[in-house]
């Protein structure tokens, strides 16, 4: 789930933040807010930085193991989700792809949209398999070197669903 507004964070819960600038993605864990103003704390996922010692961190003016994401980067710079079933992909673009059946999966990550200035912008799509044809799918699976009787069986096994959505999600 994409988080469009601070009040959505959950202090001390693993979130996967999508820095646009930089097209980067990373796990993070939400520190919670501290201070004046509409912001919130993150520090890694896997750092032992809390909202206790951020805290007293804060009270002996020393630097914590954290960054302040604001309200209004949360949207314009930061891709916020939960990172509950999103699985990195492809890490060169920070593609993720998130589950949500056996037939619909989201997707996103940092399309170059230009190259002289290497900006990028964060794309998403949701992609359900059952809204395509056969041969829909398979124009979108052969640019990558896949056989239509590959894609076939993986149909028949319920296998690689994942990859014949990430393939036509990376067509698009």
């Amino acid at each position: 789930m994409r988080i469009t507004d601070i009040s959505e964070l959950v202090t001390n819960q693993v979130y996967a933040l999508c820095d646009t600038q930089f097209a980067t993605s990373k796990k993070v864990r939400c520190l919670g807010n501290y201070g004046v103003g509409d912001k919130v704390y993150f520090t890694d996922a896997d750092s032992t930085e809390t909202p206790e010692t951020l805290a007293t961190k804060f009270k002996a003016n020393i630097l914590p193991n954290s960054f302040v994401c604001w309200d209004y980067m949360l949207v314009s710079m930061y891709g916020v989700t939960t990172i509950d079933d999103w699985k990195v992909t492809d890490p060169s673009c920070s593609q993720m792809v998130n589950k949500l059946t056996d037939q619909i999966y989201q997707f996103k990550e940092n399309r170059l949209i230009n190259p002289e200035t290497k900006e990028v912008e964060l794309f998403e799509s949701e992609i359900d398999l059952s809204n395509y044809t056969q041969d829909e799918m398979f124009n979108d699976v052969k640019p990558f070197g896949y056989t239509f009787n590959e894609m076939c069986t993986w149909i028949d096994e319920g296998t690689n669903l994942d990859l014949i959505a990430e393939c036509i999600f990376e067509m698009e």
